[in-house]
């Protein structure tokens, strides 16, 4: 078996929305660092403009994770 890498991309829309996966880069942790099979994960801001500025933009996220197989991460 091989390692499988994924990423999932969010995008959130309203103002409420924004906060809570704004808080989810501190307290996702908490839920991701237990699940099985996942043997690496990062939760992932983006910047606004055109994706690389110092200014951050609060409706895209990003989720990387590799797990130790391909059914763990289905």
């Amino acid at each position: 078996m091989s390692q499988v890498t994924t990423s999932t991309f969010f995008k959130v829309e309203t103002s409420a929305n924004k906060w809570w996966a704004f808080k989810q880069m501190r307290l996702g942790h908490d839920q991701l660092k237990n699940i099985d099979g996942l043997a690496f994960y990062k939760i992932l801001g983006s910047g606004a403009k055109n994706g690389f500025s110092a200014k951050p933009n609060l409706g895209t996220y990003v989720l990387l994770c590799n797990w130790e197989s391909e059914s763990q991460a289905n």
